[in-house]
């Protein structure tokens, strides 16, 4: 319909509007955050290290060792992260699955940071928890010390920590694929559509961007956005992420469901696929449309990166890497975001999904 395509071109074109001010320095909803690529090489070949992944919904820890030149994954444990409430809470949890062997740990921390060298090494600043994970008691401070120094005085155990944001992490794992295939020139980026929400990419080969545009708010917002702002634990920010993230779908689907009078509540998002899916009633038709706006939304997000990147290189195409269980999983989310992408923007896309991107990625900053 024309009042859907105006509205996602309506973001779009904002959108690249914020990005062009965020790359000459302006201040805007995105954060621009520059992120250089590490060239220390933490351990030797052939040595084992840890990866662990905190943030959204998912834990995962990995022990991972790079031989012949190829990061192999020796054994993964998955489980359901805690409410991180504060620093304490998310100590603790890197306590239970720390392998008493490990000497570096290599975190990919879902939260925005700000970028922090220690002597090479790459660490992070949080700068505000999202997806109701608080942690206020670790705001301003650099994660990786914090864990590290936590370690030492728990565990009697000395251990190096980097950190990176699941967005730097993803375009790592994205740059290793094209480097694997001998395409160092491509354009590459890369996008968060799970529990959370984020874009990034690489605006050269050693730095990548991660803009934590969850955070754009110069849309026009649904009915029932102000309602899950103001009952969230970072009421005013992340907004965009509040309308198109799983995290936040479901919330949006009971409150029209309570509106229409009808008696259905889910509890997640994947829930909401399930009903898009397979109820022909009001339900149904409540829950299809959150995921198709939803769609359109990602895509102007999407369209208006691939113009902004591929402004000056009109032979190119943008390699796309995208992890989440609502980009790929939930009910026509991927057609519905490529359709509306045939719609806004005549760049060559290609989007693809990388296997244990979130481990391997992470495992880059180690060597």
């Amino acid at each position: 319909m024309i009042e859907n395509l105006n509205f996602n071109l309506g973001i779009k074109n904002v959108f690249i509007k914020e990005l062009k001010e965020a790359s000459n320095g302006q201040q805007n909803s995105l954060l621009y955050v520059k992120n250089p690529i590490p060239s220390v090489k933490l351990v030797v070949p052939e040595t084992q290290f840890q990866v662990m992944v905190i943030g959204g919904s998912k834990f995962i820890s990995a022990n991972v060792i790079r031989e012949n030149g190829n990061l192999n994954i020796l054994k993964t444990t998955n489980s359901i992260t805690p409410i991180l409430d504060n620093r304490e809470t998310l100590i603790n949890l890197i306590i239970k699955h720390l392998d008493p062997t490990t000497k570096v740990l290599a975190l990919n921390f879902a939260f925005p940071v700000k970028v922090v060298s220690r002597e090479g090494i790459l660490d992070g600043e949080l700068i505000n928890g999202t997806k109701e994970h608080r942690i206020n008691d670790l705001i301003g401070k650099i994660i990786g010390f914090e864990i590290e120094q936590a370690i030492s005085l728990k565990l009697d155990q000395n251990i190096l920590v980097t950190v990176c944001n699941d967005t730097v992490s993803l375009g790592l794992a994205g740059l290793d694929i094209l480097e694997n295939q001998g395409f160092l020139n491509e354009s590459i980026a890369v996008g968060i559509v799970g529990t959370g929400y984020n874009f990034g990419f690489f605006s050269d080969q050693n730095t990548f961007i991660n803009l934590e545009s969850g955070n754009f708010n110069n849309f026009t917002p649904s009915k029932t956005l102000s309602a899950i702002d103001l009952k969230s634990s970072n009421p005013t920010k992340n907004l965009f992420e509040k309308e198109v993230a799983g995290g936040y779908l479901w919330q949006h689907f009971n409150l029209l469901s309570e509106q229409e009078h009808l008696d259905i509540r889910i509890k997640d998002s994947a829930m909401l696929s399930t009903i898009a899916q397979n109820d022909q009633s009001k339900a149904g038709e409540i829950a299809r449309a959150l995921l198709k706006r939803g769609a359109g939304m990602v895509a102007a997000h999407i369209a208006a990166l691939a113009d902004f990147m591929l402004e000056s290189k009109t032979k190119q195409k943008l390699n796309l890497f995208v992890e989440g269980s609502v980009f790929w999983k939930a009910f026509e989310f991927e057609k519905n975001v490529k359709q509306v992408l045939k719609e806004l923007t005549d760049k060559e896309i290609v989007i693809r999904e990388i296997e244990n991107s979130a481990i391997l990625g992470t495992a880059r900053l180690v060597g």
